[in-house]
């Protein structure tokens, strides 16, 4: 039997994992605190793997996925105004995220509302970064930086799926099911995007 395109999404966390332990001792503090983030991912596929209701799990690797994106970001943006609205942004949005779970029913419901506000956020965040890429001086060989294809799936995944999860909860369950699997497209390609991230070597200082 053929995988499914959802299977095919799941298995793509290989892709990131296997870079991320291929190259695990070269990695800087940031990209191995991104590499804890992409084992745990894999973690959460297998556990939901097969479940029939698998949506606490979706509202507790929600919290998973903003605070190591947030410390990936608090790392790599340059300013302190930077660092301290990313730890202001995580702050908030777990309080949101709690807030959302602990309504009546919430958190047997998909979380959309949370990964909305979290696709705005690290919409936000990746652009920022883009921009004070741009603003160095000399700017030589992007495509062989790390920061910049793992940045561009993290752009990619989270700007594509704010229209998947922002209607998610509002659709028929089979156009629902159809939306879905932009998803599974999206994941797929920034998977294989941070696992290019990862096995880069940048080139050496000037």
């Amino acid at each position: 039997m053929l995988p499914t395109l959802a299977d095919l999404s799941g298995f793509s966390i290989l892709l990131p994992i296997g870079a991320a332990g291929w190259r695990y001792r070269a990695l800087d503090r940031g990209l191995r605190q991104l590499a804890w983030f992409f084992f745990l991912s894999g973690l959460f596929e297998g556990l939901t793997w097969g479940m029939a209701n698998n949506m606490p799990f979706y509202h507790a690797f929600a919290a998973v996925n903003l605070l190591f994106l947030c410390a990936f970001y608090d790392y790599v943006l340059r300013g302190q105004w930077s660092r301290r609205g990313v730890r202001l942004a995580a702050g908030l949005g777990l309080g949101y995220l709690v807030y959302n779970t602990l309504l009546p029913g919430g958190i047997w419901q998909f979380p959309a509302h949370t990964l909305t506000a979290q696709c705005v956020l690290f919409i936000s965040l990746s652009l920022l970064y883009f921009y004070q890429l741009l603003q160095q001086q000399p700017v030589l060989a992007l495509e062989r930086q790390p920061l910049f294809w793992l940045n561009a799936g993290v752009l990619l995944y989270f700007s594509v799926n704010l229209f998947v999860f922002l209607l998610q909860n509002l659709l028929p369950t089979a156009d629902s099911l159809a939306v879905w699997s932009i998803h599974s497209v999206v994941n797929i390609l920034a998977n294989f995007f941070y696992a290019l991230g990862l096995l880069c070597k940048p080139p050496p200082p000037p």
